[in-house]
């Protein structure tokens, strides 16, 4: 140890190349330094053993990577899906009904699972239609199945619709889907958008 300090400081008071030595000398302590620290905090990190089940999972087709693939969903895929989850879950929410994902309420009943239906709107109110009349069908005819309701996750985070035509479009739904017979409409929000909730009706 004593050898390596004498070196050290043999390089960093030398005078060769103009403090060049001590200049990487530095460099080098400084690296050093860096790579011990993080290599100190490198440790596995086991996680418990977990054999019981989760309360819900947001469902997404598996083995679906691209928006055109998710264009359409089959009923086999959502089973097969299904059967998976059922082992690890009792709760399922999804985003759309749209593609064949109005047929998971009703794959679901058949694993004894319920679902929290989403109805995801955009800037395309033609399409926002077709979404609202294809979710109302679907909440209504699986009643015993759906929990819940979600209409219009996230559009005004990004800003896809105005707070009136959410509020027009969750009206809708909740004098469509009374609560004493079916599930209640709500909405999915982040934090940033608590300053307009003045002006919604849920």
């Amino acid at each position: 140890m004593t050898k390596v300090r004498t070196f050290l400081h043999g390089l960093w008071t030398s005078r060769t190349r103009g403090g060049r030595v001590r200049i990487a000398v530095a460099l080098v302590l400084v690296l050093s330094a860096t790579a011990l620290f993080w290599a100190s905090r490198d440790y596995a990190v086991v996680a418990p053993d977990w054999d019981g089940q989760v309360r819900g999972v947001a469902y997404t087709p598996s083995h679906m990577y691209t928006k055109e693939a998710l264009k359409h969903v089959s009923p086999e895929q959502i089973d097969r899906d299904m059967r998976q989850l059922s082992a690890v879950t009792g709760h399922i929410r999804t985003y759309t009904v749209d593609g064949g994902m109005d047929k998971v309420p009703e794959i679901a009943r058949r694993y004894g699972m319920t679902v929290t239906l989403g109805l995801y709107l955009t800037a395309d109110l033609e399409q926002n239609e077709k979404e609202i009349e294809l979710g109302l069908k679907t909440a209504l005819a699986n009643r015993r199945t759906i929990d819940r309701v979600v209409v219009g996750n996230e559009t005004q985070t990004f800003g896809m619709i105005s707070v009136e035509q959410l509020n027009a479009y969750i009206l809708r739904v909740r004098h469509a889907l009374p609560a004493s017979r079916s599930p209640p409409p709500s909405l999915s929000q982040p934090g940033c958008w608590c300053q307009k909730r003045r002006k919604m009706s849920i």
